[in-house]
């Protein structure tokens, strides 16, 4: 008897932490929805990420998610892509660098730019 309460409250005690962690991954990653519209009205924005370094003991460097990044500040995106750049393998060269590119409407580039995203030509 003792063992199935344990065995449940084990049980309990794991669907909460799945679910207490799917509800902070939500809430820090708002996903906002819209129909796409005309083309006329996108454009992309792009940003560059650089992290970690060559050699650390740790290399725990993790990009950003672009469109959780944009969605977090109001910013809804139709698209988004990621153009890797080339490192160096020296010590003092990061261990990434990439531009983070996303499709998002004219009205918003403002608010882009405020989080440090530039209008780019992205093919």
């Amino acid at each position: 008897m003792m063992k199935n309460k344990i065995k449940y409250t084990t049980l309990l005690i794991f669907i909460l932490v799945i679910f207490s962690n799917c509800n902070d991954q939500i809430i820090d990653c708002p996903n906002l929805f819209e129909i796409r519209p005309p083309d006329s009205q996108l454009i992309w924005v792009g940003k560059l990420f650089v992290g970690d370094r060559q050699c650390e003991p740790f290399d725990n460097y993790t990009p950003p998610n672009t469109k959780c990044l944009l969605n977090q500040s109001g910013i809804p995106v139709f698209e988004t892509k990621i153009e890797h750049h080339p490192v160096c393998t020296a010590c003092s060269c990061p261990l990434y660098s990439a531009t983070h590119y996303a499709l998002i409407k004219k009205e918003h580039l403002v608010r882009a730019e405020q989080i440090g995203f530039q209008r780019k030509d992205h093919q």
